[in-house]
């Protein structure tokens, strides 16, 4: 229940009041089909077949994807090996140079986007 400080703050800010909602859990019942397959295993739910084929699509697409960039990176490796003028144990760092370099980009994204959520949320 919204007291009357949270109506006039609210209004001062210019939002909108929404109803609010509490973040527990409501009961769900899953047919027999969506129940995993063992206590303690994630349920699989039924999914339209139009949604199934996104998901699908979007998996192949981003495995492509991902392994796209180190493939180009492993395949020039003897064109730049020769341009830099090194030889094979130096250059055989490029790709594992590359692949830390991706690990720490994701690891640092996620943990803006968490510190920016929480922030906006605070």
């Amino acid at each position: 229940m919204l007291d009357r400080f949270a109506i006039n703050r609210a209004s001062m800010l210019g939002r909108s009041i929404r109803r609010l909602h509490s973040f527990q859990d409501q009961p769900w019942e899953f047919s027999e089909a969506e129940r995993g397959v063992i206590p303690g295993a994630p349920p699989t739910p039924d999914h339209p077949f139009s949604r199934r084929m996104t998901y699908a699509l979007t998996s192949v697409l981003v495995s492509i994807t991902g392994g796209l960039g180190n493939a180009v990176v492993v395949a020039n490796l003897p064109y730049l090996q020769g341009s830099l003028g090194l030889n094979l144990s130096e250059m055989a760092w490029l790709p594992a140079a590359y692949l830390i370099t991706n690990a720490i980009a994701g690891c640092l994204l996620v943990n803006i986007v968490n510190s920016s959520a929480s922030a906006r949320s605070a």
